[in-house]
């Protein structure tokens, strides 16, 4: 069965008829619906179609890659207009364009999105479990590194609370009143 097209889809028709009825069902169960494999056309098809809480568990800012999986500025913000969060992906390609990432990548594209709608739409969204260790950026090989991240925010200059935000209240804020 299919419900929507991928990130990656040639051919982007968006949500099917069983898609939006499969949204729908979703809302009335107040389950989180996950747009970070979507085409362009399914995110915003799943937009119109529901009301709830949109995430992004693990995604970047296409305006620092220009890559399919990334999104664009319109949808980061319907995600923060829905009270949802973006999970940076770690994912090098997604990063950056042809070259291994590093953790100063990863801080890019939360800077981007902090100053786009502010630090209460992002977290971690890793993917560690979904690429290989020549995949991550420096330092950030594996998830016993992820101190690494907090000491280059603070080399960025983010703030306690931000760190805080990133590293796990923004996800807590998200999953607590979502349901």
């Amino acid at each position: 069965m299919i419900y929507g097209c991928g990130a990656k889809t040639t051919h982007d028709t968006g949500l099917t008829k069983l898609g939006i009825e499969y949204v729908k069902k979703l809302e009335k169960l107040k389950i989180l619906i996950d747009i970070s494999h979507a085409s362009e056309k399914t995110f915003w098809n799943v937009i119109e179609n529901s009301e709830i809480t949109i995430v992004a568990t693990h995604s970047n800012a296409y305006e620092l890659c220009n890559h399919s999986r990334n999104l664009k500025d319109e949808q980061i913000k319907a995600i923060a207009n829905r009270n949802g969060i973006i999970g940076i992906c770690f994912y090098s390609e997604y990063l950056n364009s042809g070259k291994r990432a590093s953790i100063e990548d990863v801080v890019k594209h939360m800077k981007y999105i902090r100053d786009l709608v502010g630090i209460d739409y992002i977290g971690l969204g890793t993917d560690y479990d979904g690429m290989d260790y020549e995949d991550t950026p420096y330092g950030l090989e594996s998830i016993d590194k992820l101190k690494n991240i907090t000491k280059e925010m603070k080399n960025q200059e983010f703030s306690k609370e931000e760190i805080e935000k990133i590293l796990w209240k923004n996800w807590y804020r998200v999953l607590s009143t979502s349901f």
